[in-house]
């Protein structure tokens, strides 16, 4: 018989797996339909200048030449057929370059923000698929 003692212990990596806001949509119209499910935007909101101190640190490592935003994003799922209301939670941080033009770059960060909502709104839902029949777990 072999006993041996570890004395170094490795922590296990955290890896989120997450599908993506299309991913979920494409699931929930395939199995509750295209008017089984609904979404509502409650809040989007440019929260780039709340950060003072990591700002003041932060613009010390990047240059000036490039530009941080940051968007909150609050977003409800409505399945109106069994009465589930869940809302989901998104930040999105993409940094913007001198040369990528500033509408854009907010406009991409909102619509970031908005799909990582939804995703985080559709995690809090398990869906369980039995043959033809189906029921929600929250």
């Amino acid at each position: 018989m072999l006993v041996s003692i570890c004395t170094r212990q490795r922590p296990f990596p955290q890896q989120v797996l997450t599908l993506h806001s299309y991913k979920c949509q494409e699931l929930a119209n395939h199995y509750l339909g295209f008017n089984g499910w609904s979404s509502c935007l409650i809040t989007l909101q440019n929260i780039s200048g709340f950060e003072e101190e990591e700002n003041k640190e932060e613009e010390v490592r990047t240059s000036p030449m490039s530009q941080c935003l940051k968007y909150l994003c609050i977003q409800e799922l409505i399945i109106p057929q069994h009465g589930i209301r869940t809302r989901g939670v998104g930040v999105a941080e993409p940094h913007v370059d001198a040369s990528q033009e500033f509408f854009m770059a907010t406009n991409r960060a909102q619509k970031l923000a908005a799909h990582q909502a939804l995703s985080d709104a559709f995690q809090k839902i398990l869906l369980v698929v039995l043959g033809k029949a189906f029921s929600f777990l929250k």
